[in-house]
């Protein structure tokens, strides 16, 4: 709960897909199955997609492109190769290095309030930018929902 793993969740429910859910304790890494999350991600943090054969991909925006690619027919991904792809993989690549990564310091209680209103007015640009693109349509990626989408409001969140 409250993490990013929030975003995967959100596609495989659009897609329809069948999955079961663990939860972790992000202060004793355990899971609800009783396993140590780290011997499925070594990283040691959600959100991880472990699947059948055993194999385990990590990383939200990687989790939700390969979910998308499993059911192409509901568009939440450009097909790969295009040019649409490119811009998503722009758009998360944006999400995750200047929205989630630069709203972090501001949860730091160590960090002087100075150095947080620096942060926070670096952070506020990027939100003009997202203010100005969804002015002009409904979604990061144009008329549709993608997985950008679900992906920013998580992180929003």
């Amino acid at each position: 709960p409250y993490t990013c793993s929030l975003s995967p969740h959100i596609v495989l429910r659009e897609l329809g897909l069948p999955f079961e859910l663990v939860k972790v304790d992000n202060t004793t890494k355990q899971t609800t199955d009783g396993r140590d999350f780290r011997t499925i991600n070594r990283k040691g943090y959600v959100a991880a997609l472990e699947l059948d054969d055993g194999q385990v991909l990590t990383e939200g925006p990687a989790i939700v492109q390969y979910l998308a690619d499993l059911k192409p027919e509901y568009a939440l991904a450009p097909p790969v190769g295009s040019w649409e792809r490119v811009r998503l993989q722009e758009w998360l690549n944006f999400v995750t290095s200047e929205i989630h990564a630069g709203s972090a310091p501001l949860f730091n209680a160590a960090l002087p309030e100075d150095a947080k209103a620096f942060f926070r007015e670096k952070l506020f640009k990027h939100f003009d930018l997202l203010q100005e693109t969804l002015a002009q349509q409904d979604f990061l990626m144009g008329p549709c929902f993608s997985v950008v989408d679900a992906y920013l409001f998580t992180v929003l969140g």
